[in-house]
């Protein structure tokens, strides 16, 4: 049975949570070495822990450490500790980083501080803890993002650059302010650098932000990604982002993780994008369909342009078509669907994210710019993007504008509309089906 994007959604949310999260229930106990204890705690007092958002467990007993918060332990057999994490992103870390850590040495292979007010010189014997260098299977074993470190050229420098989340041009995003982010982030976002691929961002009503990702995948096909994520007040994240792959026995889609997301708003129409490309197992296999990266995996940092911004996120911006924004799906969609983005002067931007009629494991997407008029929207070309593959290897001069067909989008009600659909070619046959609302984006609230 083919299912919608919300079953979808939320049946991945309840699924038993793994990793990280497993490898601290089963530690129980179990108590880290003494020198690994008083290092944790030299480090909790140099960044003024006693202030953190969160400290929840911090100075307890060595036997309770895996328990303590942003830290994960894993153990041998034996009971000796091999591997730990440190995981203390946006938690009001302050001062700087000492050479305390170093006593974990090789044992500690994630270090996540980003986002917090740290700042002054990293510590020299930085390399001789065991943080994860970014390769097919690791997006990297450090993040120092959005804090204010000193690092000079030299050792130091080139061994941060192979291990740091998100490339090794870390020094992008030190000692950079970031904005707070609102509902006026909900639009089209992309880099000019990189025309022909970009995100869709809307806030939905409960807080959380949903992403629509279109880009090229490795052979530059297109590719799109989803995923409802989570948000503070300077950034949003998805830590693990949808897409179809295979098709099922009653001829719909699975669901498979694709990579992540993070976004920081720099400034009123900019903003730093981190993605993480990393191939991983997907119903015991790899997975068959070209995803966007290259073999080894790569993640990156870009930086992006706001392209439009939704209708109705200011007291400012309103229209009286701006209801129409959202995602609109067929019930046989699965993560597919149409995003509706009213933006002004009685137009909106329209994305079709579907697969292909010809080649039906394929994924495809098409835009395109229409006008609103007695409660239909209609885009007389619809455009598909072709290009090159995503990643280091990306050459905007080999992106390709293809139009396919006109698309009307006829609005019988808030929750419903009918599409009809004019394709320029025999495969893509003259079409008219349902769609009923799947998402409504947050607005502003107005007298």
């Amino acid at each position: 049975m083919k299912i919608s994007l919300v079953v979808a959604i939320v049946s991945l949310l309840l699924a038993p949570v793994a990793a990280g999260a497993g490898d601290r229930a089963d530690v129980g106990s179990k108590a880290v070495p003494g020198s690994v204890y008083k290092a944790l705690m030299e480090f909790y007092k140099a960044t003024d822990g006693g202030n953190w958002h969160d400290n929840d467990g911090w100075g307890e007993s060595r036997d309770t450490v895996c328990s303590w918060h942003g830290i994960t332990c894993r153990f041998a057999e034996s009971g000796r500790l091999e591997e730990i994490e440190i995981r203390l992103a946006e938690n009001n870390l302050t001062g700087g980083l000492s050479d305390s850590l170093s006593a974990i040495g090789s044992r500690l292979v994630v270090l996540d501080v980003s986002g917090n007010r740290l700042e002054g010189p990293l510590p020299t014997s930085l390399p001789e803890f065991g943080l994860k260098e970014r390769d097919r299977s690791s997006t990297g074993g450090l993040d120092i993002c959005w804090n204010d470190f000193d690092i000079p050229d030299g050792e130091v420098a080139e061994w941060v650059a192979k291990r740091h989340m998100g490339g090794s041009n870390f020094q992008s995003c030190l000692g950079v302010e970031r904005q707070e982010i609102g509902l006026q982030a909900s639009g089209t976002w992309y880099d000019p650098a990189h025309p022909g691929k970009g995100i869709s961002i809307q806030w939905l009503h409960d807080g959380r932000p949903l992403v629509y990702w279109f880009t090229f995948g490795a052979n530059g096909e297109q590719r799109w990604l989803f995923e409802i994520g989570k948000a503070d007040s300077r950034g949003l994240y998805w830590p693990e982002l949808l897409t179809t792959e295979g098709r099922n026995d009653e001829g719909g889609y699975h669901l498979g993780p694709a990579g992540s997301l993070a976004f920081h708003q720099t400034g009123q129409s900019t903003a730093v994008v981190e993605r993480h490309f990393v191939p991983r197992p997907f119903h015991g296999e790899w997975l068959t369909q070209p995803l966007p990266l290259d073999p080894a995996g790569f993640s990156d940092r870009i930086d992006y342009q706001q392209l439009s911004m939704l209708a109705g996120t200011t007291c400012e911006n309103q229209q009286s078509a701006q209801w129409m924004s959202g995602v609109w799906s067929a019930e046989d969609e699965l993560g597919g669907g149409i995003v509706v983005e009213v933006f002004h002067r009685d137009r909106a931007l329209v994305y079709w994210f579907t697969h292909s009629p010809r080649q039906p494991d394929r994924q495809l997407w098409m835009m395109g710019v229409g006008t609103i008029k007695d409660g239909t929207i209609h885009v007389d070309e619809m455009i598909r993007p072709t290009g090159p593959p995503a990643g280091p290897g990306f050459d905007a001069d080999e992106v390709r504008l293809e139009a396919t067909g006109s698309l009307t989008l006829d609005f019988s009600d808030p929750l419903a509309a009918h599409v009809h659909w004019e394709g320029l070619y025999a495969e893509w046959d003259p079409e008219t089906f349902a769609v009923n609302r799947l998402t409504r984006p947050k607005l502003a609230e107005c007298e």
